[in-house]
């Protein structure tokens, strides 16, 4: 069992590993809920991509939907998931700030 837990986290990581479905996420997260074709709006992806990327979201368990009449509204599972990726924001951010200095730093050494 100890095993199948790294193998289901990286399931759950893959799904995070494509642009527009991190898109997607930060869209829904901001509106707790959403229809599918508000995502399209706000993204300006067609709808069978969104489609898709939705489905590989909920496969892994990041997303759940729920019908109502022809409109099909998602809604990530868990809401920490945004504070997830402020931490990762701000660890970007403190790397670039990081690597601009550095680069500023080797730019006066030269000249």
């Amino acid at each position: 069992m100890a095993e199948n837990i790294y193998e289901l986290r990286a399931e759950f990581f893959k799904a995070l590993s494509h642009p527009t479905r991190l898109k997607i996420l930060d869209v829904i997260l901001n509106e707790k809920e959403i229809c599918v074709c508000e995502i399209v709006n706000k993204i300006g992806v067609d709808q069978s991509t969104i489609s898709k990327h939705l489905n590989i979201l909920k496969k892994a368990g990041i997303l759940e939907s729920k019908k109502e009449g022809l409109s099909v509204f998602y809604k990530v599972r868990f809401p920490c998931m945004k504070d997830y990726f402020i931490c990762i924001d701000k660890t970007i951010k403190c790397d670039l700030v990081t690597k601009v200095s550095f680069i500023d730093s080797s730019k006066e050494k030269v000249e």
